[in-house]
């Protein structure tokens, strides 16, 4: 092998460690992932599927923005590599 060209290696399974998580209005927590095979440097791209009630920061930190007592709406946090 060439030692100036990069070793490439392919993700094989991303996971949340949470299967699931539960916050309150103003709680926060930091979504950690498993990449399968642990040698990948993965660079993870988050987003919120409604950034109004929950915002996720670029480290995976998530935040309830709303209280929303009574519409208990489940969220989707993506992650894109």
């Amino acid at each position: 092998p060439d030692p100036e060209q990069p070793i490439i290696q392919t993700v094989t399974n991303i996971s949340f460690k949470d299967k699931e998580v539960n916050l309150k209005y103003n709680e926060t927590k930091k979504l950690n992932v498993i990449v399968t095979p642990s040698t990948v440097n993965a660079e993870i791209l988050w987003t919120s599927s409604n950034s109004n009630l929950v915002s996720v920061d670029s480290s995976g930190n998530i935040k309830v923005l709303k209280n929303n007592p009574v519409n208990k709406e489940k969220m989707k946090i993506l992650m894109l590599l």
